[in-house]
């Protein structure tokens, strides 16, 4: 068995504060740049949870230059409506001699760069149709899409018409948001699901380990006997009372999935629940259908959650105990699954790379080879141009909202989930947290458009 690591939070924190303020070398340049966390009217914001002040000197444009009309001492943002929660900014604030940012930045020019509105294109599979009919809606890498009598559709191997697209069906699409976080694409094409082997690099992309799940006490009896168990057997509906064992690396010792019926019970429960709809509808004998399992191990030392290519998600259960309320670490397990979604779509452009040709390559060929090389090509495509973890985390964060948000869960609460689990050890004050820009940031900046309140969170899917 082969597992590749996972580590959702890349921090990427752009400036460090120093309180000393030297007036006679102070210097103007970006003094720090990210995603919009907080807005404090008439005070100012946060960036990734470091504060902003503005003043009335403060001046706003866009990434032309172009000015922008924004009175942040109003008291609420309706002279502002530019900055808000997710919009990504740079702020021109003072440096000291040292060349250090003084804290709190004091802005003297904000770029706002969310209104760029660039054209969008990736490769994803359709996991709800949310509308049908002529000119449907689909959800599918973290987007909604909308087909519309301008849209340019291919179909291909088999595929004719929209009435033969839907859930697992896969789509290479292009297009642009509204308003509303709707992308209406200029163009798609339209894949079936079709399985295809994909060869990683030993020790780079995946990892040689050895997994032995918790038992029951059906499976501790059987064991006993000389009827042989099922590979990776868990019985996981049963009450487990012997404890397994997971070794991530040739080299070093044996992690314990304890043998704890409420803690495993809420990691399983919450994980199957993120589960897209779709894959707990296909039969058993569909080659796209993802074995998915879910468990806690102790492993302090792991801040991140540990994912096979075939649906075994490990999370330490000390992120679990940490995230003490279901939505947030909800998040944590959707981005496990969210991982073997672009394992299968790397396994989906290998199949089509014909169809797909080098077209793909520069749009979103870094999405979905996970790690840190890959042995076969994709068309002409090379390992370069392959491995690039913020694309790949990017497109996670999307996906995960979208799990939350179809599992009935509060997608808001994904943020701040990787703000909880960024410190080694949490501070008395929660506020003083800052924000990852990835996956943090970024999902602010999605949920701000797609998700306008936690109320936009979807009826459930069933729970099987």
């Amino acid at each position: 068995m082969v597992f590749r690591l996972l580590c959702p939070f890349i921090l990427l924190l752009v400036a460090t504060g120093v309180p000393t303020l030297c007036a006679s070398a102070q210097t103007q340049d970006v003094a720090v740049e990210g995603y919009i966390t907080f807005i404090h009217f008439p005070a100012g914001f946060d960036v990734n949870g470091r504060h902003v002040a503005t003043f009335a000197g403060t001046s706003y444009r866009d990434p032309n230059d172009e000015w922008i009309e924004c009175k942040m001492n109003a008291a609420d943002n309706s002279l502002c409506p530019a900055m808000k929660i997710g919009v990504y900014v740079q702020v021109v604030g003072a440096k000291d001699r040292l060349n250090k940012t003084i804290f709190p930045v004091i802005a003297k020019d904000v770029v706002i760069l969310h209104d760029a509105n660039p054209a969008l294109a990736g490769f994803g599979v359709i996991d709800k149709v949310i509308s049908g009919g002529p000119e449907p809606v689909f959800q599918a890498d973290g987007y909604r899409i909308q087909i519309t009598s301008a849209t340019k559709i291919d179909f291909s191997e088999g595929l004719k018409t929209l009435a033969d697209v839907g859930a697992n069906t896969w789509v290479h699409y292009k297009g642009k948001r509204d308003p509303t976080g709707l992308l209406v694409a200029s163009k798609v094409e339209f894949f079936p699901a079709k399985k295809a082997k994909v060869n990683a690099v030993p020790g780079l992309e995946v990892s040689d380990l050895k997994f032995q799940p918790p038992r029951s006490s059906i499976q501790s009896s059987a064991s006993q006997s000389s009827a042989p168990l099922p590979k990776d057997a868990s019985d996981q509906g049963d009450i487990r009372t012997q404890a397994g064992k997971v070794k991530l690396a040739p080299v070093g010792g044996w992690h314990r999935i304890p043998a704890d019926p409420a803690l495993q019970d809420r990691v399983r429960r919450i994980g199957m629940r993120v589960i897209p709809r779709y894959q707990n509808e296909l039969p058993e004998t569909d080659p796209s259908k993802i074995n998915f399992r879910f468990y806690a191990v102790d492993a302090e030392k792991i801040h991140y959650v540990i994912c096979s290519i075939d649906g075994l998600i490990l999370v330490p259960l000390q992120m679990a105990v940490r995230l003490k309320d279901d939505d947030k670490l909800a998040a944590v397990l959707a981005d496990g699954v969210a991982f073997n979604l672009q394992r299968q779509a790397a396994r989906i452009i290998v199949a089509n790379r014909v169809a797909l040709g080098t077209e793909i390559a520069g749009e979103i060929g870094g999405a979905f080879v996970p790690g840190l090389g890959l042995v076969a090509s994709i068309g002409d495509m090379t390992a370069a141009n392959m491995t690039d973890p913020i694309v790949m985390e990017k497109q996670r964060a999307r996906v995960v909202l979208s799990l939350l948000a179809d599992a009935g869960y509060d997608p808001w609460q994904a943020p701040e989930a990787w703000r909880l689990l960024g410190p080694k050890h949490l501070p008395s004050n929660l506020d003083a947290l800052s924000y990852p820009i990835l996956p943090s940031g970024y999902q602010l900046a999605i949920l701000n458009l797609q998700y306008k309140t936690a109320s936009a969170a979807v009826t459930p899917d069933p729970v099987p």
